[in-house]
């Protein structure tokens, strides 16, 4: 590469210009979705509270004044000081989630070795596990330090077994120079939690028309749209202040994660959707074609931790398998448009579109 030899103004220069290349064909995926402002974190924005108890997914928290509570669904909750942290990727003061799932205690190994994977550069144990109280139950607990290079957090993870049958993941987080300050607020909140059962899930609705169906996706699309057109505004951003092979590096795996993350939501989303029979199995393609695409994001984190260079991550991204599964999911997307065109309804989901 000739810029190299024009020093490390200029090597810094190639090094933008190779990575910005690489992002670019991630986005060729993103594509698929509309434009605006969006959230990092989950799909709805949340609502500031005056304290009180607030439920979901069978817990029930007691928050302080003046916390913000976001209602997931089945999916769980989230609980912050600052209604900006309900949706951000990294909370600026203190916040706890709450997720219902099979998740075993944690193991500090297994644990540390996932988020690093994930591409958090540093990550270390600052508590080993141990056992927690959690409302009436207890829970095994154990406290990290995780730092992605754009500020360290501190996150305590505690796994809770009710009754043997439902099990609960609680993330108490805060950035590390406020965990002091946060903690006794955050263990309140936690050893507030009361656990009813959770609620019988219920088959979803068939949609009664295609309008229906595509009114729904439109709303999911342009959400998925507009924490892509995020994401690729955050990249551009940290892309300009890289110098050094080792930055793009660094940058590439949380960047991958996100990605990867944005779009899992999204199928997820659209996977509870019911389609009427006329779109089915066409639906049914693309939700499939996602998760594929979701698994080949995933699957390059480790090949994109050892690369060596930004060149290097870019013939990663451009490997054949990952722009297959990116084809794939575009193609889906273009026979779903194609089935709202025939059918003369008005929607647009800029299917592999620039």
């Amino acid at each position: 590469m000739r810029t190299q030899t024009r020093g490390r103004q200029g090597n810094g220069r190639a090094i933008r210009a190779t990575l910005a290349g690489a992002v670019l064909s991630v986005f060729l995926l993103s594509a698929c979705g509309g434009g605006g402002d969006g959230a990092a974190f989950p799909l709805s924005g949340g609502e500031q509270g005056d304290g009180g108890d607030v439920s979901a997914a069978g817990v029930t928290l007691a928050l302080p004044e003046g916390w913000a509570f976001l209602d997931n669904g089945d999916r769980g909750m989230v609980v912050a000081e600052r209604l900006a942290d309900l949706t951000a990727m990294a909370p600026q003061g203190p916040r706890l989630t709450v997720e219902p799932g099979n998740t075993d205690p944690p193991d500090p190994e297994a644990l540390v070795s996932a988020i690093s994977g994930a591409g958090t550069a540093r990550v270390e144990v600052v508590e080993e596990p141990d056992t927690v109280s959690v409302g009436a139950e207890e829970g095994v607990a154990i406290e990290l330090l995780e730092d992605d290079g754009d500020g360290a957090m501190v996150r305590r993870y505690v796994i809770v077994n009710v009754d043997g049958s439902n099990v609960y993941q609680f993330v108490l987080e805060a950035p590390e120079d406020g965990w002091d300050d946060s903690v006794d607020t955050l263990e309140g909140v936690l050893e507030s939690a009361e656990f009813g059962p959770l609620a019988e899930a219920e088959p979803p609705a068939q949609s009664s028309t295609l309008e229906d169906y595509f009114r729904r996706l439109d709303e999911l699309n342009d959400e998925f749209g507009r924490r892509s057109v995020d994401l690729e505004a955050q990249i551009d951003k940290d892309i300009a202040a890289i110098t050094t092979d080792a930055e793009a590096i660094d940058l590439m795996g949380p960047f991958l994660t996100d990605t990867a993350n944005v779009l899992e939501d999204f199928i997820d989303a659209l996977d509870e959707l019911n389609p009427p029979p006329e779109v089915e199995e066409t639906h049914d393609a693309v939700v499939t074609a996602g998760r594929r695409t979701v698994d080949a994001f995933r699957g390059l984190l480790g090949d994109v931790a050892a690369a060596d260079s930004a060149a290097g991550i870019e013939t990663l991204l451009s490997d054949p398998g990952l722009q297959d599964e990116i084809a794939a999911f575009n193609q889906t997307c273009s026979q779903i448009q194609a089935v709202a065109d025939e059918s003369g309804i008005a929607v647009d989901l800029n299917c592999g579109q620039e």
